[in-house]
């Protein structure tokens, strides 16, 4: 990806997702750690991140996480987003 000209990349699913099919196996937070260790680049984290779980996304030392449904089937999707933002930070001030 590096020397294709990659900017980040994009690594999941780190946890079950029914934003849609993917049809690769569960990667699991140890494995991502190992990603994002050994990474060149930045790493993100997708799939079936969500408030329960962001923190310990952030603390594996990830650049980011993207999130779909957990801040898009929010009652308040504004609110959703600074409390994901804040676990985030949170769980990267941990690493």
């Amino acid at each position: 990806a590096l020397a294709a000209g990659a900017d980040y990349v994009g690594v999941g699913p780190l946890f079950g997702t029914t934003t849609k099919q993917v049809p690769a196996p569960v990667l699991g937070l140890e494995a991502f750690a190992a990603v994002v260790r050994d990474s060149p680049l930045p790493v993100v984290g997708i799939g079936g991140v969500g408030l329960d779980n962001i923190a310990r996304v952030a603390a594996t030392g990830a650049h980011g996480a993207a999130v779909v449904s957990d801040a898009l089937l929010a009652e308040d999707i504004a609110e959703r987003v600074r409390r994901l933002v804040a676990a985030f930070e949170q769980g990267r001030a941990g690493h």
